[in-house]
């Protein structure tokens, strides 16, 4: 009997832990989304880029500090950067003291160090009174000889706790003869693991003679590693809008970014846009159903196991089960019973 009663609460236990995790995750996968949904305001290298840039990209407005956990408040949540070879852009991040002492803040630019410098270095420490305000210059970078591509990484504030400020940075030729837009469906921008990615390519042959591009799409995660690529080519003459689709299986759950390289002539053009991967939630109503079936076989079994254990006696003889001595006293209705210990 007290294994039934240990194992039946263990179980309901589970079940319990099980169902607030799930609700959890819920949560926190929502809130990650609503906040990439932010105010949007591009920031653009030098000239734009002869591609054009997808310009979906922007600047979302960052959480307030209470959601962070933290009482050093950042005004920015990710930086998406357009550059041309050779060019450089300036940009600015505000940190804000609210904790109630004076607070060292470091800003750590190492991990994207070959695009960006904070006042002439890519580590650099701040001492930040109380209630006062420290505006940090960043400056984004393309080398003439650096590669065009789309790159992530992360920009890390570190104060009473750490906080990643996401980036994004395309790197593109100057002085192209195309350009690309690549533009997401919008039921595309978050989907489950193994969905299909559907969007649109637009190819623009900005001299109208004819051209012969070719095409190279690509999907990262945010650590700048590559997940998936593949290689093709398209002839366009003017303007090409191309509806296409792909689909990449074992995909964590988290944020991505879809882009394409579009080289001719030794020009390459960039665009990108940003996608979600999420977990396929079980309906709360099936946690629920499940946790109220297996309590229903938890006290079915108890039950059972109670039935089992009880005895019954007769003229001082004890019978384990009703069928026992019903075959001896086939006429005798009412039969005083008692539950007594078995002994082990």
């Amino acid at each position: 009997m007290k294994k039934v009663v240990i194992v039946g609460i263990f179980l309901i236990f589970l079940v319990l832990s099980c169902t607030l995790i799930l609700a959890n995750e819920a949560s926190v996968e929502s809130n990650v989304r609503v906040l990439s949904n932010g105010d949007e305001s591009n920031e653009s290298g030098n000239g734009g880029g002869g591609g054009g840039g997808s310009g979906h990209g922007g600047v979302p407005a960052a959480p307030e500090p209470e959601e962070l956990g933290s009482c050093i408040f950042v005004d920015k949540s990710f930086f998406h950067v357009f550059l041309e070879q050779g060019t450089e852009t300036l940009s600015r991040l505000t940190i804000e003291n609210r904790c109630d002492k004076e607070v060292d803040v470091v800003v750590d630019a190492r991990q994207l160090s070959r695009f960006l410098k904070i006042e002439e270095t890519n580590y650099i420490e701040y001492v930040i009174p109380v209630g006062e305000k420290k505006v940090v210059n960043l400056v984004f970078f393309a080398d003439f000889n650096e590669e065009p591509d789309v790159h992530t990484g992360t920009l890390v504030i570190a104060g009473d706790k750490n906080k990643d400020i996401e980036l994004i940075i395309e790197v593109e030729s100057g002085e192209t003869f195309i350009a690309v837009d690549l533009t997401l469906n919008e039921e595309s921008k978050e989907i489950l693991d193994e969905e299909f990615i559907d969007y649109i390519l637009s190819i623009y042959d900005l001299k109208n003679q004819g051209v012969n591009v070719t095409i190279e799409t690509i999907i990262k995660n945010m650590k700048d590693e590559e997940v998936y690529s593949e290689i093709d080519s398209v002839f366009v003459k003017n303007v090409e809008d191309l509806q296409r689709q792909i689909r990449v299986a074992n995909l964590k759950t988290g944020k991505y970014i879809l882009y394409v390289k579009a080289e001719y002539r030794d020009r390459t053009v960039v665009s990108s846009e940003i996608f979600y991967v999420r977990r396929d939630n079980i309906p709360i109503y099936w946690i629920l159903g499940g946790a109220i079936a297996l309590l229903i076989a938890i006290f079915v079994i108890t039950k059972v196991a109670l039935r089992k254990r009880r005895v019954i006696v007769i003229h001082k003889k004890k019978y384990q089960h009703d069928s026992e001595y019903r075959d001896i006293y086939p006429k005798k209705k009412k039969i005083k019973k008692k539950k007594i210990k078995l002994k082990r």
